[in-house]
C-alpha cells in the first residue's frame, strides 16, 4: 500500500540519517568542531528541485535534522565547539541575531508559490534551528517533529500517521484556500496558526457579496487532523450598517488539491 511504502521510506531516511550523523559527531568531536550540516543548502537545493519537476502540483519536502545547520546558507552557530549557539535571551533581545531567518522565510515563500509543504523532522538534543525555520512550516502547511533520536518510537508513529492512506491515496490536501464567510457584523478577524502563504503580511483576502463579509486566505498543505483557530471582531455600532443582534451566520469552506492531482 502506497502510505506503508511513504512510510517505510521515511523510516529508512530517518535511519540512515541517524547512523550518518553518528559517524559524523564521532569525527568532528575529536576535531573539537561540531558536525558539518548543510540545511539551508539541502532546502534550497529540494525546493529548486521541486520547482522544476513538480511546479504546481502536490508536493512536500521532508527533511531530517540531526543538529543544528553549520555550514553554507542557514547556518546558525559556527562549527567551532567553542562558540555557543544562540539561547533564548539572544531570541528575546534581538529577533535579527543571524541571516538565517530571512533566507529560511524566502525559502518558505518559494515553497508556498508553489503549493508545496515543507517538514521538519527533527531529532537531538541540541537545538535545531526551528525557531529560524518556523516560516517553512507555518507558511506551507508542513508538520514539525520532535525527538531525542530518528528512533524514537513516537517519531516513527507520527511519520506514520503522516502518510496514512485511503483508497490507495494519501489523505492529505495541497494548495489549500480556506474561505469563511460571515454576516457583515463580523469586520475582521485574527488568524491563529496555520496559514500564511506568500504574502504573510496581509494573509487574509476580505471582500463583500451582498449582505455577507468572506475572508480566504491560503492554508497550504493540509490533512485530517488540520486545526484552525480563528478570532472574530465585532464591527463597530457607530457602522452605516445596521447590525443584527439576533442572527449570526458562518460559513467555512476549504478548496485543495488531492495527492494523485484531483481537486
Amino acid at each position: 500500500p502506497i502510505h506503508l511504502a511513504a512510510a517505510a521510506a521515511a523510516a529508512a531516511a530517518a535511519a540512515a540519517a541517524e547512523a550518518a550523523e553518528a559517524e559524523e559527531a564521532e569525527a568532528a568531536g575529536r576535531a573539537g568542531e561540531r558536525s558539518r550540516r548543510c540545511t539551508g543548502s539541502a532546502l534550497s537545493a529540494a525546493v529548486s528541485l521541486l520547482a522544476c519537476c513538480v511546479p504546481d502540483g502536490a508536493a512536500r519536502i521532508v527533511t531530517f535534522c540531526g543538529g543544528p545547520s553549520v555550514g553554507g546558507s542557514g547556518a546558525i552557530v559556527e562549527p567551532s565547539l567553542s562558540v555557543q549557539i544562540r539561547g533564548h535571551s539572544d531570541l528575546a533581545a534581538s529577533s535579527s541575531v543571524n541571516d538565517a531567518l530571512p533566507y529560511y522565510t524566502n525559502l518558505a515563500k518559494s515553497a508556498a508559490e508553489r503549493r508545496h509543504a515543507i517538514d521538519l523532522v527533527c531529532a537531538s538534543l541540541d537545538d535545531t534551528g526551528l525557531w529560524e525555520m518556523r516560516h517553512c512550516v507555518q507558511r506551507t502547511g508542513g508538520v514539525a517533529l520532535q525527538a531525542e533520536t530518528f528512533a524514537a518510537d513516537h517519531l516513527r508513529k507520527s511519520l506514520d500517521r503522516l502518510f496514512l492512506a485511503t483508497s490507495g491515496e494519501l489523505t492529505m490536501g495541497f494548495g489549500s484556500n480556506l474561505e469563511l464567510r460571515t454576516s457583515r457584523d463580523c469586520s475582521a478577524i485574527e488568524l491563529l496558526g496555520l496559514g500564511g502563504g506568500v504574502d504573510a503580511t496581509s494573509p487574509v483576502d476580505v471582500s463583500e457579496a451582498g449582505a455577507a463579509r468572506c475572508f480566504k486566505w491560503s492554508a497550504g498543505c493540509i490533512g485530517p487532523h488540520t486545526c484552525v483557530a480563528l478570532v472574530l471582531e465585532r464591527g463597530s455600532e457607530t457602522s452605516s450598517q445596521p447590525m443584527s443582534r439576533d442572527t449570526h451566520l458562518l460559513q467555512l469552506t476549504a478548496a485543495y488539491r488531492t495527492s494523485s492531482g484531483s481537486r
